[in-house]
């Protein structure tokens, strides 16, 4: 339970995380300290609060919820490694590897909405409404919403860790190409 004001609030509660994408990269910064650290075995459960707060903030249905229980498999899988948990390690690794694999075929689906940014950041007044198979594009400065392309960044550098170069260098120019269209660079 985490400590609130006034009452506490379960990790299960959707109003444990006020701001998605500031949890997002909290929880990607508290696992960078906790490494830097060696302290691999702390990183458990971070790991079960980071799968609860995406099984709690993303419907069954989102786009990112597959990606952002990759990043959580994909951390689990090297932590374990290096604590000698290779059963876990192997069983996150299976979890994680379809999606990794499925990654590169679904980047030109983003074209529509990267058109929508572009149009948005040049100052038009009436910005196409963009929908896409997965729904409509929200536009790019809503800051409650976890970006893709932060999370491409995360899973490139999971990959990279693990030794698979060619598709950590593939997510990682995908996320710099959607990074220089926001603007985030």
């Amino acid at each position: 339970r985490i400590i609130g004001r006034d009452d506490s609030v379960s990790v299960r509660d959707i109003n444990a995380y006020v701001r998605p994408a500031v949890t997002f990269q909290l929880l990607l910064d508290l696992y960078d300290a906790l490494e830097g650290l060696q302290l691999y075995l702390h990183c458990f459960p971070v790991l079960e609060m980071h799968r609860q707060f995406v099984l709690t903030v993303f419907p069954e249905d989102a786009p990112l919820r597959p990606l952002m229980l990759c990043v959580v498999d994909l951390k689990m899988c090297r932590y374990a490694n290096v604590v000698n948990l290779v059963k876990e390690s192997r069983d996150a690794w299976d979890r994680a590897k379809p999606v990794v694999e499925s990654l590169p075929a679904s980047f030109p689906e983003f074209e529509a909405y990267l058109d929508h940014v572009r149009s948005q950041r040049q100052g038009l007044e009436e910005a196409p409404r963009v929908t896409t198979p997965k729904g409509v594009v929200p536009p790019p400065w809503i800051i409650n919403d976890v970006v893709v392309h932060i999370v491409w960044a995360d899973v490139a550098r999971e990959c990279y860790l693990r030794g698979d170069l060619a598709t950590a260098r593939e997510l990682a120019m995908e996320a710099k190409r959607h990074a220089v269209t926001h603007g985030d660079h």
